[in-house]
């Protein structure tokens, strides 16, 4: 195929089941890198791509690319709702908040059951949820992205933002971990919302595992 006629031609969005590992921008290279060595194209030669919304490297599930003219609509995907289904440890916490970092903290202190924790869920979504940024993400504060400041083990103020969970359902719990399903706005941290409804029920926890369903 001409790497000419395919650009004029291929204007969309590709729907990837983003693997656990991987960087949002590592898919992308990944995609150009296989158009590369299947047709002969050079990288100058390949069709614009750009991602709807990041996924952290250990989390899977839908991202949203969109190819060429399609690259305009990315914003789009960016700041509509999206849809988790996840797994959350109680017990203990990391500074991310997730997986890839050491445990900081543990407590003997669990949530009480099943019913509290949706119950509690079930509040988030009928008010509004002022969420603090963590520390281990992309948001800039005075030029600064704070995850380069967390590496050199720097906190600074984070203004906490208007987040609104239509749907957050407890789907399952055993005493320690537990399953959900949260549909939310643009923008909200799972692995903050985690953190924050183990706090509320009197536990610590972090993000164990986190898919997107929906975008």
């Amino acid at each position: 195929m001409d790497a000419k006629d395919f650009t004029r031609r291929f204007h969309g969005a590709l729907l990837i089941n983003k693997p656990a590992g991987m960087s949002s921008f590592a898919v992308i290279e990944q995609i150009q890198k296989a158009m590369r060595a299947r047709w002969g194209w050079k990288r100058s030669e390949l069709p614009k791509m750009g991602h709807g919304g990041t996924l952290d490297p250990f989390a899977t599930g839908l991202l949203v690319l969109g190819v060429g003219r399609g690259v305009k609509l990315s914003r789009y995907f960016l700041g509509s709702e999206k849809t988790y289904e996840g797994l959350i440890r109680f017990g203990e916490t990391t500074s991310s908040g997730d997986p890839t970092n050491e445990v900081t903290e543990r407590t003997e202190s669990l949530p009480q059951s099943h019913e509290a924790l949706r119950t509690l869920a079930s509040q988030l979504c009928a008010q509004d949820y002022l969420q603090t940024p963590p520390m281990h993400s992309a948001k800039k504060v005075d030029g600064k992205r704070l995850y380069e400041l967390a590496r050199q083990g720097i906190e600074v103020e984070r203004e906490a933002r208007t987040c609104k969970l239509r749907d957050f359902e407890i789907l399952s719990f055993d005493g320690v971990r537990a399953t959900f399903r949260v549909s939310c706005s643009s923008g909200t941290y799972i692995r903050r919302l985690a953190q924050d409804l183990a706090r509320w029920s009197g536990a610590l926890g972090m993000l164990e595992t986190l898919c997107r369903t929906a975008c």
